[in-house]
């Protein structure tokens, strides 16, 4: 089974890369007061704007218990690409991260991180000329009122001590349009938010394609894909790497057979385990086992600790590099 591995990890990760899709409805700049830091804090989901396909939330805290987090968290650090000398060191200041995506190419993702943060430590750091944690120039900037710090294609700023937004600057902008326009509500569907925080786990994924077709280029890398409408996965960081179980569902039970049958062929192409073997991950997968259930692909993973590593790398590169999440 361990040749057939990544592919689903992958699988999952591709169906949750987000990129520059639908905008949410506009309405005018409210007259009202500013929202204080009290209100943002008290329900910081309410930043994500509407219209997103994919949602994800992850325990920082469980992440950096993990035996996992030293090999990982670097590569954590290209969504969040703060310094020590900005004040920020993960493991302790890091608890919480929820994230959206709005299309499944480009580059337009935003998530509300969760933990400590000191803007004032992340301002001189920009102004002395800085790198950030991705080799970068951290370069300050302004937009709705507030302080917006980029680096590469990552923007972060600060709304309190406790909340800070990060992503592609198109997904942070029109998350702050929300604060100064006073707009804050919950966007995310009750059942997608239900999901990702099921008791228990430390990480979960949600997208759906059905109101967008995935890309050419995905349905290249993952041929499996064709005709998949939602993607759900939940894990928790255990032992060495992770266990993970999800489900893709198919617009048709022939779809979900055929899917599961090219994933096997997929899967034992050359060419994946060498992927792999770029992040040192030559046994990724300690044991899988799929099913087919009508329009249901199931799976359930456990990944050792490099496969968590290559993971986690691969999909902070795809934030943090040159265009962004494609």
């Amino acid at each position: 089974m361990l040749p057939k591995a990544a592919s689903y990890a992958l699988s999952l990760c591709l169906l949750v890369t987000p990129g520059c899709g639908p905008k949410e409805a506009v309405t005018p700049i409210s007259e009202g007061k500013v929202l204080t830091a009290a209100e943002i804090e008290k329900d910081p989901l309410a930043l994500l704007p509407g219209g997103m396909v994919a949602f994800g939330r992850a325990d920082a805290k469980a992440f950096f218990a993990s035996p996992t987090a030293p090999q990982s968290t670097q590569a954590a650090l290209g969504l969040i690409p703060l310094t020590p000398e900005m004040g920020f060191v993960p493991s302790r200041d890091l608890s919480l991260v929820h994230f959206a995506g709005y299309a499944f190419s480009g580059s337009d993702l935003c998530a509300v991180v969760e933990g400590s943060f000191d803007k004032d430590a992340i301002a001189k750091a920009a102004d002395k000329g800085a790198l950030s944690a991705v080799g970068k120039p951290l370069v300050k900037s302004s937009y709705a009122g507030r302080d917006v710090f980029v680096t590469g294609d990552v923007a972060v700023t600060v709304l309190t001590p406790k909340i800070a937004l990060t992503g592609s600057q198109t997904g942070v902008r029109r998350a702050l349009d929300r604060v100064r326009d006073n707009r804050m509500k919950r966007e995310v569907a009750a059942e997608w938010l239900e999901f990702v925080t099921k008791p228990g786990t430390h990480f979960g994924l949600i997208a759906d394609s059905s109101k967008e077709a995935l890309p050419d280029a995905t349905l290249k890398e993952a041929p499996y894909l064709r005709g998949a409408k939602t993607a759900k996965i939940l894990g928790t960081f255990e032992g060495p790497g992770a266990h993970v179980g999800g489900v893709i569902s198919y617009d048709t039970p022939e779809h979900a057979a055929r899917g599961d049958a090219q994933a096997k062929e997929w899967q034992q192409m050359a060419g994946l385990m060498n992927f792999f073997a770029i992040f040192g991950a030559k046994s990724p997968i300690q044991h899988l086992e799929t099913r087919v259930v009508d329009r249901d692909l199931q799976l359930a993973a456990v990944l050792d600790g490099p496969a968590t590593v290559a993971v986690v790398g691969w999909m902070a590169q795809r934030l943090s590099g040159p265009g962004g999440a494609r």
